[in-house]
């Protein structure tokens, strides 16, 4: 969503609010102030009447007005920048709230006190409970409202039951806040505040990745202000009506206030007991006169504990709210992998973002042990033999033995390229139509390669963290559920993975990424990983760059370059590149490289980005085959892997224009895959070096070039490199059967994956899948679960 010069003009109107609701404020706050001095008690006759008034300022009434000072000012910020997409008109309503609700919320403490006043100490306590009890109801609607309002275009249309759902969770929310803070209004402003700003914040993770937040996505906020600081986040007309709607909370919550139990009615005359009635007996520590149930009658009497523990109940109540109940099986809640916007904003905010807070852990495979696991490997590790090892008779076992043999004579230097949001959009309709036809060089002019194809991803548009640990570590994120960072919630000290595995084979490792090291938690995790050295963007000092001002892909090859001609030890060298990130709104790129492709049917602001994105990409391809032509003239082995980590967010309008008709599975698809090769600048053992082309999912990216090249792996690598006959490719949105069908996953396949015990009767990819299950969690899952 691109903002519009044209947002300045709604600027005087703000700032006109801006200064009308401070004259207010002030004027207000003065006057009360008299009003309170003349009604003093004390009598005092110093000073003027204003001097009076303002001794008697009560600072609350300043505090409350801060939020809707909070709201205009945010909004004039956002239109004096441009960055509002409103059409004229679009504010009134909006600023009108704002205006009303601060209006409303000035006087409150003396409406409150004056009806409070009015009525006797029972009914006013009565009286009190009702209103809070509307107020609050009111409040939660209006904060859940601006939770959904900003990104959410359905929330009107949210079924009944995820309303109740997500208005049960803010309601306990909002209860613990005002029991805990002694039963004041404040506290509910701020959580109604919170419930807006989440809900903003929602609608910008949209904009930067087309998702919704995720509990992993706490995990990771280091890295998303990083990576996400050089994107223009507009806002709409929406938002700003999220802001009225917060508005409105706010002034409801300025009028909820504590409330004392009505003193209970003593009797006018003491009764005397009766002359031979026995003595009545003194109360000791065994009674109930001094007993601990007694104790905590007399704490609850103090009106501050009893609203303690009503605060500590209501924490309690959410907390079970939220982790008793199966969002999935018993309230219905499902996630949509491939569109996880869609699920959300059918469903609402809060009812998703549970049920993927229930499934954090990684699902155990139904009635997995170990002893049943390692019996699984096994025969997997068999049928890697039979038709894979070096002991098998077919062409694939004669080349493996080849070029193990090589490999322990050549122990060559290991590249692993993943190229940031690299992938060839001519794959969309549109995209092909308008003349742009892909990359050129890895397309079309590699023709020398190892093997080539499509790589499957299980994520788009972020995430890329998870593409790379597929590819490190070979375990396919499908096994571990959905919206998880492994590299943010996991120790990976214990984690087989491939630079560990070529530490051991007495490889130095060399990890390269042009950006800030705590990415992701890169640096902990490639420590963890074994890597001897992390190259991050304190090396880059003075690197060239191309787009936005990130580290270029020649200047990232040449890093890589200089690590290669300094020694002959045998490397893995890992390599995450930076300058294909968006945002692709920057106008950054050299003028001689820009593109201009037209697609039918998009927006101007989507082909912008699509020809930003698609120079970026041109030039990528450019630099990986100067970088090709460089190694090429070495006088040491490298094998190469390179790869895209996921296509870039500009493809998302592409992917359904022209598709209407096709099912989701077949859209997602297409857009869960990028481009790979394996390249070599030596003749490797047992391969023609041809260019064979095969689809393979990232996970298995690693796994398939240390078997072409002849290195040694391990016992869950053979696995999944034998699982690929029965299932070739598979990722979190679906898998691709031997036949070529592509089958979607469900919500209930990420419940608990069957065990192969339960899956011998069905198809051989849902087997094989069951089968993998058990292999990935006896050799991931249950050392980082």
């Amino acid at each position: 969503m691109q903002g519009t010069e044209k947002s300045a003009v709604f600027c005087p109107l703000i700032l006109g609010c801006l200064v009308a609701l401070v004259l207010v404020t002030l004027g207000y706050v003065v006057l009360d102030g008299a009003l309170l001095a003349r009604a003093s008690a004390s009598g005092e006759k110093n000073g003027s009447p204003v001097r009076r008034a303002l001794r008697h300022v009560r600072p609350s009434v300043i505090l409350w007005s801060l939020p809707y000072l909070g709201i205009l000012t945010f909004l004039y910020i956002w239109c004096a920048r441009g960055l509002y997409s409103g059409a004229t008109g679009s504010l009134d309503v909006p600023l009108r709230a704002t205006l009303a609700c601060a209006a409303v919320t000035l006087p409150h403490l003396r409406i409150v006190s004056l009806v409070r006043s009015r009525l006797g100490e029972r009914a006013a306590f009565w009286v009190g409970l009702v209103a809070n009890v509307a107020l609050m109801a009111v409040a939660v609607n209006f904060a859940r409202i601006a939770l959904e309002c900003p990104w959410n275009a359905d929330w009107q249309d949210i079924a009944l039951q995820f309303v109740a759902i997500e208005y049960v969770i803010v309601l306990l929310g909002f209860l613990t806040l005002f029991f805990l803070f002694q039963c004041r209004g404040g506290a509910v402003a701020v959580g109604v505040l919170l419930m807006l700003v989440l809900g903003i914040a929602q609608y910008f993770v949209f904009l930067f990745k087309d998702a919704n937040i995720t509990p992993a996505d706490l995990q990771a906020i280091g890295t998303a202000a990083e990576v996400s600081g050089g994107y223009v986040f507009t806002i709409t007309a929406a938002v700003a009506k999220a802001l009225g709607y917060a508005a409105a909370g706010v002034a409801c919550a300025a009028y909820l206030a504590p409330l004392e139990l009505p003193a209970r009615e003593a009797a006018t005359e003491p009764v005397q007991a009766p002359r031979h009635a026995a003595p009545t007996a003194m109360p000791d520590d065994k009674g109930t006169g001094k007993g601990a149930g007694s104790a905590i009658g007399r704490a609850l009497e103090r009106p501050a504990t009893r609203r303690t523990a009503l605060g500590l109940l209501s924490m309690g109540g959410l907390a079970a709210f939220v982790t008793i109940p199966g969002y999935g099986a018993d309230f219905g809640v499902s996630l949509n992998h491939w569109n996880s916007m869609y699920s959300t904003s059918r469903q609402g905010f809060f009812p998703c973002f549970v049920k993927e807070f229930q499934a954090r852990l990684i699902p155990v495979p139904a009635n997995y042990n170990e002893q049943d696991a390692k019996s699984v490997e096994k025969d997997l590790v068999s049928q890697y033999a039979k038709r894979l090892g070096t002991g098998a008779s077919s062409d694939s076992g004669t080349a493996r033995k080849a070029a193990v043999a090589q490999f322990k004579k050549k122990r060559p230097t290991v590249v692993v390229i993943m190229n940031e949001s690299f992938s060839d959009l001519s794959v969309y309709k549109s995209i092909s139509a308008a003349g742009y036809a892909g990359p050129t060089f890895v397309k079309t002019g590699l023709t020398n390669a190892l093997l080539r194809g499509d790589s499957y991803t299980s994520i788009f548009g972020g995430g890329t963290c998870n593409s790379e640990f597929e590819a490190l570590c070979g375990v396919n994120l499908h096994y571990l559920g959905a919206n998880k960072y492994p590299y943010t919630q996991w120790d990976f000290t214990k984690v087989p993975c491939m630079p560990r595995q070529f530490a051991a084979l007495g490889y130095k490792t060399y990890a390269i990424h042009p950006n800030e090291a705590t990415n992701w938690d890169r640096k902990r995790v490639y420590e963890q990983m074994g890597f001897d050295r992390f190259y991050s963007i304190t090396d880059f000092v003075g690197a060239q760059t191309y787009h936005n001002g990130y580290v270029s892909d020649r200047a990232t090859y040449q890093k890589i370059l200089t690590l290669l001609k300094r020694g002959s030890t045998p490397e893995f060298i890992h390599t995450v590149t930076m300058q294909n990130h968006g945002p692709f709104t920057t106008g950054t790129i050299p003028t001689a490289d820009e593109l201009d492709y037209e697609p039918e049917g998009a927006s101007a602001s989507d082909n912008f980005m699509l020809n930003e994105y698609l120079s970026c990409a041109t030039e990528s391809d450019r630099a990986i085959e100067w970088f090709l032509g460089e190694v090429g003239k070495l006088d040491r082995p490298v094998a190469v892997l390179f790869f895209g980590d996921h296509q870039p967010k500009p493809a998302s309008p592409y992917a359904t224009l022209g598709y209407e008709d096709e099912s989701s599975i077949q859209i997602a698809e297409r857009m869960y895959h990028t481009t790979y090769f394996m390249w070599a600048n030596y003749d490797v053992a047992g391969s023609d070096q041809t260019s064979e082309t095969e689809d393979l999912p990232v996970s298995a990216l690693g796994d398939e070039l240390m078997y072409r090249i002849g290195a040694p792996i391990s016992r869950r690598q053979k696995a999944n490199l034998a699982s690929r006959k029965s299932l070739p490719i598979l990722s979190l949105i679906g898998y691709q059967d031997a036949k070529g069908n592509w089958h979607e996953f469900t919500d209930a396949d990420d419940e608990t994956i069957a065990s192969p015990s339960q899956t011998k009767n069905a198809s051989a990819a849902r087997h094989m899948d069951s089968m993998m299950a058990y292999v990935n969690y006896l050799r991931f899952g249950s050392i980082v679960n």
